[in-house]
């Protein structure tokens, strides 16, 4: 149906919405800022599955505030892939307006001079400038994870427990995904398959949770997949 509504043509994200009824819907109303689905005709794909394609100048973000901060915890999910260095999956943010703005956040990210991706906060006060990181071969998926539980950050890199010290997430109220700010800083070159969230601690379902995406996209061998 989206290829004959396409008609040869290219179809962009408009709007991504929020599938759990919450209504944090992300979106962006300029055609060139929007990623794209079909190209020409034909859908956009990684290993043979529907991606979002972001090409460099592309943001979708949430123009309201979203309940991401939680009482006991936060977790969040991202499944992408980054063809350059400093590109962004998925930022959360106070505004989404970026640092200079006063806006404290935590992003997905590739490195911004090395092949490394993982977890990044940034906060204005106390200074933060911290990141949890794994080695990265550009242009791979990858299955991304953050839990925030009491006063303890942890990232995960395709259920590998990433090294360094990213910290709290910083900036939660709004989202976003292909930049880490409106304008465009850390634009993503590469694509997005799907974010989740949960405004609660998942450090016991993590696991499972991963297992679930993975079986979806069989990103790295864990033991469950068959035929590979």
């Amino acid at each position: 149906m989206l290829l004959t509504f396409a008609d040869g043509g290219d179809v962009f994200v408009f709007k991504w919405y929020d599938q759990s009824g919450s209504g944090i819907d992300i979106e962006n109303i300029t055609a060139s800022k929007q990623p794209k689905l079909v190209n020409n005709g034909i859908l956009e794909t990684k290993g043979g599955l529907p991606v979002a394609k972001f090409s460099g100048g592309q943001v979708l973000n949430a123009t309201i505030q979203g309940d991401f901060l939680g009482v006991s915890g936060r977790t969040s999910f991202a499944v992408a892939y980054g063809d350059d260095v400093d590109s962004t999956f998925v930022r959360f943010s106070d505004s989404f307006d970026g640092l200079g703005a006063g806006a404290d956040g935590l992003s997905f990210a590739v490195g911004t001079s090395t092949s490394d991706v993982g977890a990044r906060n940034y906060q204005v006060s106390p200074s933060i400038n911290a990141s949890q990181t794994l080695p990265y071969t550009l242009s791979d998926v990858v299955l991304m994870s953050h839990i925030t539980s009491g006063s303890t950050g942890l990232t995960y890199i395709d259920s590998q427990a990433a090294t360094g010290s990213a910290g709290l997430r910083g900036g939660s109220g709004y989202w976003g995904v292909g930049a880490r700010t409106t304008s465009l800083t850390g634009a993503l070159n590469g694509g997005i398959f799907e974010a989740i969230h949960f405004a609660s601690d998942q450090s016991a379902n993590r696991a499972g949770i991963e297992s679930n995406i993975n079986s979806n996209y069989n990103i790295y061998w864990d033991g469950s997949q068959t035929g590979l």
